[in-house]
């Protein structure tokens, strides 16, 4: 008799059901959350690349010393553009020219950053597991003499 009341009876059956979807469902959020993060670290690093390239092709104070452009300058200057998003760069992360070519025009100052996207979850979002490497690129024409 008991066995028949317990197949029959409904209370729980909610809890079962989610208890069965959570797993999927906490997996999808973060997972989301995680790849949102690494688009967001992308678009800073490009914020941080640009605005490096900007101020070599410019030679703004930021990027010079006397006048003349300085690499440590410019370095300190796109480690500083990063820390503003929140990203920690190393000088050995950027590699600057003053004067290189960009899709086939010469006299452009290029900044180039390589980073290594660390996730948080590892165990859970495993495609990210070991770092994913981003690189970015930026050009801006010298503007000056």
């Amino acid at each position: 008799m008991t066995l028949r009341r317990l197949l029959r009876t409904r209370r729980g059956i909610g809890a079962l059901e989610f208890a069965l979807i959570a797993p999927a469902l906490m997996l999808t959020v973060l997972g989301g959350l995680e790849y949102g993060r690494l688009a967001w670290t992308q678009e800073a690093l490009e914020a941080a690349a640009v605005a490096g390239a900007r101020c070599m092709g410019v030679l703004a104070a930021d990027c010079a010393a006397a006048g003349v452009y300085s690499s440590g300058n410019t370095n300190t200057y796109v480690i500083s553009q990063a820390a503003n998003w929140k990203l920690t760069l190393a000088a050995a992360n950027i590699t600057l020219n003053a004067t290189d070519s960009c899709a086939g025009i010469n006299k452009f100052s290029t900044v180039t950053i390589n980073y290594t996207f660390q996730t948080a979850l590892p165990l859970l979002v495993t495609t990210l597991a070991n770092g994913t490497h981003l690189r970015v690129f930026a050009c801006y024409p010298n503007t000056r003499s």
